[in-house]
């Protein structure tokens, strides 16, 4: 099912739509986000597809934390109706109960339309267990 575009306002951190749990194990879906069962290290990979539908504009995609903006960050310029597939990864600590999930910033705002065939995904994995404290 493809999401309705994605309105991103000037300077908003803004969920991608993320609805859809395919296998998992210690995860469930949550508002849009990924919420961890079990603390470790995961490594992380998302993916976007689709097309900026209003004007050329910068865009940020990031990974949040329970809200909070990770590190690791990739910015990318967006013409207008010129598709844009693009995948970033990161390894992040995530603690049993964090909410895990995609955004978009744009300084200047703009509406993305995700693809028909793989808007958005994202997928975790668990490769190590936390040092004990």
């Amino acid at each position: 099912m493809t999401p309705d575009p994605l309105v991103v306002p000037p300077g908003v951190i803004t969920r991608v739509p993320i609805n859809q749990l395919g296998q998992a194990q210690n995860v469930t879906l949550g508002t849009n986000s990924l919420i961890v069962g079990e603390s470790g290290y995961y490594f992380i990979v998302a993916m976007i597809y689709g097309q900026n539908i209003t004007k050329d504009a910068g865009l940020q995609l990031q990974f949040t934390i329970n809200d909070a903006v990770q590190p690791f960050t990739y910015a990318l310029n967006t013409i207008q109706f010129e598709f844009v597939y693009h995948t970033i990864s990161t390894i992040l600590a995530l603690q049993e109960g964090d909410e895990l999930a995609l955004t978009f910033l744009s300084v200047s705002g703009l509406t993305f339309d995700f693809g028909a065939s793989a808007p958005a995904s994202m997928t975790i994995v668990k490769i190590a267990d936390l040092p004990p404290v």
